[in-house]
C-alpha cells in the first residue's frame, strides 16, 4: 500500500491537471503499463490523500470485473489490505 501512497502523493506534486492518465503515470513510474483508460476525480472539490486512494481503488476493481484479488495484485498490495481498505469506515 505505500507504493500506491507514494504514487498517489507523486502524482499530486507533479500533475498538472486534475484528471490522470497513461501519460501522467508513465512519466512518474515508467513501469506501469495496461489499459489506457483515465482515472478521474470530481473537479468540484479539493480531494484528501485519502479520498484520491478509494477512488483509486475503486476505479481498479472496477477495471477488474470486481475481481478485488486481481485488482489488489495491479495495485501491488495483498489482498487482505484490499479488503480492508474497501470497508465501510466507521
Amino acid at each position: 500500500m505505500r507504493e500506491l501512497e507514494n504514487l498517489i502523493e507523486r502524482l499530486v506534486v507533479v500533475g498538472t491537471t486534475v484528471e490522470v492518465g497513461i501519460g501522467e503515470l508513465t512519466a512518474i513510474a515508467p513501469g506501469i503499463t495496461g489499459n489506457h483508460e483515465r482515472f478521474s476525480l470530481p473537479r468540484d472539490k479539493l480531494a484528501t490523500l485519502r479520498e484520491v486512494e478509494e477512488e483509486y481503488i475503486a476505479w481498479m476493481i472496477e477495471r477488474c470485473g470486481g475481481n478485488k484479488t486481481r485488482a489488489a495484485e495491479i495495485l501491488g498490495i495483498d489482498p487482505s489490505t484490499l479488503h480492508r481498505r474497501t470497508r465501510p469506515r466507521k
